[in-house]
């Protein structure tokens, strides 16, 4: 929750905002969550170290040696003890860092879902819409983020579009949402 989301939006766009971090928790015991996170750790400081390396002109090279060194022995130990869990372990290491935000954002757009499954999909798409129009406010030239592969969280945009196309789709089902009535 951000200071934004507190003070400016209206109640219904606030009860869709908790309706998502709601969903978080709906969808495993924080235990769970908080070991799969710790699990997560090596991975996501890889992908952070990676990114950084590729911003400079020397370590990109470094970096991309690395990565050729790490693929080629891969490959090899693969090819000479066909596959096993040698080899899952070295693949675990050169696709962690970018299965982990993939993760990440799914996971996002599923509490989006499971927001809209509960009757607000409606107003969880206009704070995406209102917080795009803040931004653009706010700040003179600013631009529509652009998508990177280590991004934890999906575009804004993007995940706006995901959640009217479920809602469309559950507009064409019978499935009606539960709602919760405000009194």
């Amino acid at each position: 929750m951000t200071n934004w989301s507190l003070y400016t939006l209206p109640q219904r766009n606030l009860e869709a905002v908790l309706a998502h971090e709601l969903a978080h928790h709906l969808a495993l015991p924080p235990k769970v969550s908080l070991f799969l996170y710790w699990l997560s750790l090596p991975a996501r400081m890889t992908g952070v170290v990676l990114r950084a390396g590729l911003r400079h002109d020397f370590w990109k090279k470094v970096v991309w040696a690395v990565i050729a060194i790490l693929s080629f022995g891969v490959f090899v130990l693969w090819f000479v003890t066909e596959f096993d869990y040698h080899t899952v372990l070295l693949l675990s290491a050169w696709s962690a860092p970018l299965l982990v935000p993939w993760l990440s954002r799914h996971g996002e757009q599923a509490a989006d879902r499971t927001a809209a499954d509960l009757g607000y999909g409606t107003p969880l798409v206009e704070v995406f819409a209102g917080r795009e129009f803040h931004r653009a406010q706010s700040a003179p030239g600013w631009r529509p983020e652009r998508f990177g592969v280590g991004d934890t969280q999906p575009i804004e945009t993007r995940r706006q579009r995901a959640l009217e196309k479920h809602l469309k789709k559950l507009a064409e089902s019978t499935h009606q949402p539960y709602r919760i009535d405000s009194a």
